[in-house]
């Protein structure tokens, strides 16, 4: 064959595939990195933040004008073993708010599980490191009731401690609908509530009391689970005795359809919520994990906003000692945490809950211990 013919041939080969290449790339649509991110570009609370300004009644202080730093949170709210999201990322900014809502001490907790609960050992290290550091509260999960656990609630409760029993409502990343509708599951798990108030709880915590995010969006799953909610209520009323939710931080900016919680419904029943505000679980994550303060603080302050800064409840903040999308030194992490103690007094919280799944508190005992707060 001849080499012209063969030339032609190859370039025009060439020009048409190349076509063939520009056409596509023109006609697909890039892929957003995720769902997360495609809303945040896209939706945003600084609207949100205007329009209940203008709508509140509340008159606002000469320091509203100061405009605290911008920040953006997902509704990645739950433990480290847990990272279900409810597909909302906004950006939050919150100002200085009118008056502190809550005076005198704060509740100091921290949070036990039942393996730390029954390692004697263990258990009085804390409790030595707890009383010096003046925590008066441990959060500790009630499972399986054992003799051993009924033993050691008691040596807690024998050193002027009090004990808060965590209930898990729906493990595994929230209830299915089948199981929230189901009121033989709400049964089973008040056998252990029964059980911790024979033991000594002062107040019972429901935790994962929600839907899982991988549902549908609805307004009914804030409603259903409020009548779980309720029917906690009436029982614990009979004996007097305080319950406790805990709540994603995704809430600050309202109902969350898709795991079925609001706070100002459940506020009707409930005698005090605990929003989840680690600065781990919200996006973008590197800004939050610098500006731990501003990511607590203006969560609470945005719950504060939804009863014009009357709240009929308490609320107790959880916070985190670690931040397990990045390694910390160990100076950095004394700072991370004073960061968010701080937030929690500042916004006028009732209190907060220290969060370590491996009850790992030393540091939190190093900055209590040393009066590391009175600087």
């Amino acid at each position: 064959m001849d080499k012209k013919y063969v030339t032609f041939a190859i370039l025009f080969f060439s020009v048409l595939i190349f076509s063939l290449i520009f056409v596509v790339t023109k006609t697909i649509p890039p892929i957003p990195l995720s769902p997360s991110a495609t809303l945040a570009k896209s939706t945003t609370i600084s609207d949100k933040l205007a329009e209940k300004k203008t709508n509140s009644s509340q008159p606002l202080s000469t320091d509203d004008k100061k405009n605290k730093p911008t920040v953006t949170a997902s509704a990645t709210e739950d433990d480290e073993d847990d990272e279900d999201e409810d597909n909302n990322s906004k950006n939050i900014t919150s100002e200085a708010k009118p008056h502190v809502v809550h005076q005198g001490p704060q509740v100091k907790g921290i949070y036990l599980t039942q393996w730390t609960l029954e390692n004697t050992a263990l258990l009085n290290y804390i409790i030595k490191h707890a009383k010096a550091a003046g925590i008066d509260t441990f959060i500790v999960d009630m499972e399986l009731p054992s003799k051993r656990y009924q033993t050691n609630i008691a040596l807690v409760k024998a050193n002027h401690i009090n004990y808060i029993a965590r209930i898990i409502m729906f493990p595994n990343g929230g209830g299915k609908p089948e199981e929230i509708a189901n009121p033989e599951v709400w049964q089973r798990k008040y056998a252990l509530v029964r059980q911790a108030i024979e033991w000594g709880a002062s107040t019972i915590q429901l935790d994962y009391i929600r839907y899982s995010s991988k549902e549908p969006a609805s307004s009914e799953h804030a409603k259903n689970v409020y009548k779980i909610i309720q029917w906690y209520k009436n029982k614990l009323a009979e004996q007097n005795i305080p319950l406790q939710v805990d709540v994603f931080g995704i809430t600050s900016l309202g109902e969350s359809k898709h795991i079925g919680q609001n706070v100002q419904m459940f506020a009707q029943s409930v005698d005090a919520i605990c929003p989840m505000v680690y600065p781990s679980h919200f996006v973008p994550f590197p800004e939050h994990f610098q500006h731990p303060y501003d990511t607590v603080y203006n969560s609470l302050e945005l719950l504060q906003r939804q009863f014009n800064y009357q709240m009929p409840i308490k609320m107790y903040a959880y916070i985190e000692l670690s931040n397990y999308h990045y390694p910390m030194t160990h100076a950095k992490t004394l700072e991370y945490i004073k960061a968010q103690i701080r937030a929690v007094k500042a916004v006028g919280a009732d209190g907060w809950y220290a969060w370590s799944p491996h009850n790992r508190y030393d540091n939190l005992f190093y900055i209590l211990e040393n009066k590391e707060l009175e600087d």
